[in-house]
């Protein structure tokens, strides 16, 4: 025999139709919880022999189903049929009145069904109460009215509760249980403690309160569990006084709190920040004689762990110890993570080998053993994760992949690639196969260590064992690559990743197109963008940004920009940097029209401008000189509250002082003073600076005091621009009074700002004062340059005193400075001047030793030297022929070392060389680079000329020497003062009347 379910007997005759078979299926569930309350009573059809149970057909919608015939059918029926009949009802059409659904209602609470009672309710929510056109509470007077019993009413009552909780509809629950009650019955404190949990659950504290008065009111019996469900929400809402209130009238009415009572606020009061408020009653409870169990002691470790008191921790737990109460592993498990988190890993290791030695043996070992691992290999503890590791191995605790992974991370921390290696064997044979997070975290490890090929082996090896991993394997191998600067073969494994059906993502390609453009391969990163779009993979702001960065650096300020376009037209998502990116663009472009409109535009998507998009429009308008507008801006981002920073003033003072007027960027000073926005280093300088460019040392010397009386003049920056600006205006004699306050009020003025002040006091012949600012530089330990000893050096040679000149030459070797070649030729011209051509010499030498070459400059010198003594020997010994052929030995010798080093000879040169020879009356010699000086196109002046004339006169051909004064004048040479003595002493009479003309 099978069963069917009941069906209204007019309906056995009649077929399916399609509206009845919808109807059907919109029934289902309604049939189905039928069908499964089903106990006893249903209408069977006899099959006969093997025949399966069939349903009868159902008949087609009746048109005269009526309210009162369903009231008859619900009346005559018991709860299961009536049940089922007003689900078929309803499928063919039928709308509930009240009098129905109160039928139906009270028939299913006579037979104490609350399973369907919390369907139909749940139903009744789901449709507009219009629709119905009744509310509950009218059904609950209906019910009054028929005099339905007081077991029947809560009955009810209690399915309309749950029914409302499965709907979440906290407030309309609450309200029921205010209203509800008055129809004569009074809910059970099972019904109330379900809808007060259910409120606390939801955070609905008001509410509870509201259904905790009632049930006083109503004088339910209270008992424990409602007093905790008080309780529980007080604490949620961090009421703890009030809780221990609850607790007194509890006792007060003679309920005892039970340990759920006291666990939940012991939970409270450590949820609540509270662990020692929790631990005094916890201990007042135990003082009792009321033992709690381990989780209330749990509660108080756990709160003091995350609290990083792990050493008060450890006291609650060895109270727990002597009350009897046995510690877990969840007990050992949070003092094992304080003390990882605090770094005190020793201890941590002691707890958990009290743990292991104790047997306990539960998931929270192993997540311990985990947690403190993790830690270990977090702080770079290698070698103290092998140790918890052997002791897990020892202790017999099952290691899983997780506690493989977590050894393979630390000793990739460490660069143990070996070992990394050799674990992942271990696995194998002790039957653990390694997982996904395993190898990635392998493969990271690799990566991050510098061995992406390793890594891609292992790819590859994995792969080919089956074994497939994800694209975040293959993307660690492309970006480690990348950093690398190896583009291409990131590339290749990329070409490999879609071989093996993987396909790359955002990432893989971002990490490709940011590594060619760090390249400069900047067209393979836009065919790299335009095949991730073909691919159909989303772009976004990052490779955006990325890709419009790069083309601005490379000068395709104007591709950036087509590109911005593009994008902005794709829909992607501008963020404020790619807008900000684009204005910065058009600002330096000179299009700062464009760039206002970005920003309107930026406005309208409902993103705010910052400091930095209107930092680049005050930078592109001071750039175009439109200081009027980049005021405004300005002005408009302190309406806005928008707060600039250093860069946005010093833009700003820098627009100022180039375009002016000068005075706003003093005055821009002032309002930072007024405003309590400390001026940078640069914004002074810069003001500074050009103050003292447009002459103005009155403002400057008003800033100054300003800073001294704020206190903020500490900046040797400063001090140095002070300096410098007395320099530029060419009071050299102020700059150093006030380089001498400054040093005597502890100030310190930089290098630069110094070796500019020796350099004009040098150049105005102060070598006293340049040395005081010297020494002075000195004794703070400022280091001057090697600018700073040549422009000294040179001072010294130039009057002669080549004692303090060598002096300051040591002591630049002695600090570690490297004299150049201009240094040399400073103090080698500066000894042949003295005629101490031998130390001259010495110099020459040691700077060749030093790897130093020798310009045309150092060997005239030394050249102009050794023919400077030789005529200074010849005028003392005049006939020691021997002595010239010397000299003449050693000029061709140095003549031919430059050409050698191929040194180019210049006019100064040429004029010592020809100078030297006639002299030494080679007169063949001189004429020949005299000739050899005009076919490299240098023109000789009156000083070659000079020294050729003077020869052959001195050898008696003064016809050679007429025809030289001859071509002089013709290529319109004036002759200067030693000229004209030379040929006056020669009497080169007829030349003397063409030298009149002139």
């Amino acid at each position: 025999m099978g069963r069917i379910r009941i069906l209204p007997m007019f309906l056995l005759s009649r077929p399916i139709t399609a509206a009845t078979a919808s109807g059907s299926r919109r029934s289902f569930r309604w049939a189905t919880a039928a069908a499964g309350d089903d106990d006893d009573t249903v209408i069977q059809e006899a099959t006969e022999g093997n025949e399966k149970p069939r349903t009868a057909p159902l008949s087609s919608p009746h048109c005269d189903l009526t309210s009162a015939h369903v009231l008859r059918v619900l009346r005559l029926r018991n709860a299961y049929a009536a049940f089922a009949s007003v689900k078929e009802f309803e499928n063919l059409g039928f709308r509930h009145t009240l009098d129905t659904y109160s039928e139906l209602v009270g028939v299913l609470g006579e037979a104490g069904h609350r399973k369907r009672l919390i369907f139909l309710f749940s139903d009744m929510f789901l449709m507009n109460s219009r629709s119905l056109g009744f509310e509950v509470s009218d059904v609950f007077d209906v019910l009054y009215r028929r005099s339905y019993g007081t077991g029947v009413m809560v009955v009810v009552f209690d399915a309309l509760i749950k029914a409302y909780v499965l709907c979440r509809m906290p407030k309309q629950a609450a309200d029921a249980l205010s209203h509800l009650p008055s129809h004569g019955f009074v809910p059970s404190i099972k019904t109330c403690s379900y809808l007060m949990n259910y409120l606390a659950e939801s955070g609905n504290f008001d509410l509870v309160l509201q259904v905790f008065e009632k049930m006083k009111m109503f004088g339910i019996d209270l008992d424990a569990y409602a007093f905790t469900i008080l309780i529980k929400s007080l604490c949620r809402e961090g009421k703890l006084d009030e809780t221990l209130g609850v607790l007194d009238v509890m006792r007060r009415v003679g309920i005892q709190p039970d340990p759920i009572t006291y666990h939940t606020i012991i939970q409270g009061m450590c949820t609540n920040g509270k662990p020692d408020s929790a631990y005094l009653l916890l201990k007042e409870i135990t003082g009792r004689g009321i033992l709690l169990g381990r989780l209330a002691y749990n509660e108080v470790i756990s709160r003091l762990c995350k609290e990083k008191r792990v050493r008060e921790a450890e006291t609650v737990l060895e109270d727990m110890t002597r009350q009897g109460v046995v510690a877990d592993a969840f007990s050992y498990r949070c003092l094992v993570k304080g003390h990882c988190i605090s770094g005190n890993f020793l201890r941590a290791l002691y707890h958990y080998e009290e743990m292991v030695s104790k047997g306990i043996r539960t998931d929270h070992v192993i997540k311990a053993c985990s947690c403190l691992m993790n830690y270990l290999a977090e702080s770079g503890k290698s070698d103290l994760v092998l140790q918890v590791f052997d002791k897990m191995k020892m202790f017999g605790i099952g290691l899983d992949a997780y506690a493989f992974t977590i050894l393979i991370k630390a000793l990739c921390r460490e660069g143990k690639l070996d070992e990394t290696l050799g674990v992942l064997d271990v696995m194998r044979e002790v039957g653990v196969q390694p997982d996904r997070i395993t190898y990635h975290t392998v493969i990271q490890g690799m990566c991050t260590n510098g061995k992406p090929d390793l890594a891609y082996v292992l790819l590859k090896e994995i792969t080919r064992s089956g074994i497939l991993l994800d694209r975040i394997a293959y993307n660690k191998v492309i970006s480690r690559l990348c950093k690398e600067k190896r583009v291409q073969e990131a590339e290749n494994v990329l070409e490999d990743m879609n071989r093996q059906g993987i396909l790359a993502d955002a990432f893989s390609y971002q990490c490709l197109i940011k590594g060619h453009c760090i390249g400069g391969n900047l067209l393979r990163a836009l065919d790299l963008y335009e095949e991730m779009v073909s691919k159909g993979i989303r772009t976004d702001h990052v490779i955006v940004s990325l890709l419009l960065q790069y083309l601005c650096k490379a000068g395709m300020t104007s591709k950036a920009l087509e590109y911005f376009s593009r994008f902005r037209e794709s829909g992607i998502f501008l963020d404020k940097i790619l807008y900000n990116i684009a204005i910065n663009i058009h600002c330096k472009l000179g299009n700062v029209s464009e760039a206002v409109k970005l920003l309107l535009e930026m406005e309208c998507q409902g993103l705010s401008p910052d400091k930095i998009h209107f930092t680049s429009l005050i930078k592109g308008y001071c750039n175009k000189g439109d200081m009027a507008n980049a005021r405004k801006v300005f002005i408009h981002m302190l309406k806005i509250s928008v707060d600039p920073d250093p860069v946005t003033y010093n833009i700003l003072a820098r627009g100022f002082c180039r375009n002016g007027p000068v005075d706003d960027a003093f005055y821009l000073v002032a309002y930072m003073f007024n405003h309590g926005i400390p001026p940078s280093e640069i914004t002074y300088h810069l003001v500074i600076d050009s103050l003292c460019r447009e002459g103005k040392l009155e403002e400057v010397n008003i800033l100054l005091n300003a800073l001294v009386e704020r206190g903020v003049a500490q900046s040797s920056l400063l001090f140095s621009a002070m300096v410098s600006c007395h320099l530029q205006t060419h009071c050299t004699v102020e700059a150093y009074a006030l380089f001498i306050w400054l040093f005597r009020q502890g100030y310190h003025v930089n290098e630069i700002a110094c070796s500019k002040l020796i350099t004009e006091l040098c150049k105005e012949g102060d070598i006293r004062r340049a040395s005081v600012v010297f020494k002075s530089m000195l004794s703070r330990h400022i280091s001057p340059d090697e600018i700073c000893y040549s422009k000294l050096i040179k001072a010294y040679s130039r009057i002669g005193d080549m004692m303090s000149a060598h002096v300051w030459f040591r002591d630049m070797l002695k600090r570690g400075l490297s004299p150049d070649v201009v240094v040399y030729t400073t103090l080698m011209d500066g000894y042949c001047k003295v005629n101490r051509l031998h130390e001259a010499f010495q110099l020459f030498v040691e700077m060749i030793e030093s790897g130093i070459s020798a310009d045309v400059l150092a060997l005239t010198v030394i050249l102009d030297g050794h023919l400077k003594e030789t005529r200074r020997q010849d005028w003392l010994y005049y006939n020691n022929r021997e002595d010239k052929v010397k000299m003449r030995s050693k000029c061709l010798m140095l003549l031919h070392n430059m050409r050698t080093m191929e040194i180019k000879l210049d006019v100064i040169c040429y004029n010592v060389l020809i100078d030297g020879y006639c002299r030494l009356e080679y007169l063949q010699l001189a004429h020949k680079l005299f000739s050899e000086m005009i076919e490299r196109g240098l023109s000789p002046d009156a000083c070659v000329y000079t020294a050729l004339v003077c020869g052959y006169c001195r050898v008696g051909e003064v016809l050679r020497a007429e025809d030289l004064v001859d071509e002089m004048l013709l290529k319109g040479i004036q002759p200067d003062k030693v000229t004209i003595s030379v040929i006056e002493r020669w009497s080169l009479r007829p030349r003397m009347l063409q030298l009149q003309q002139f």
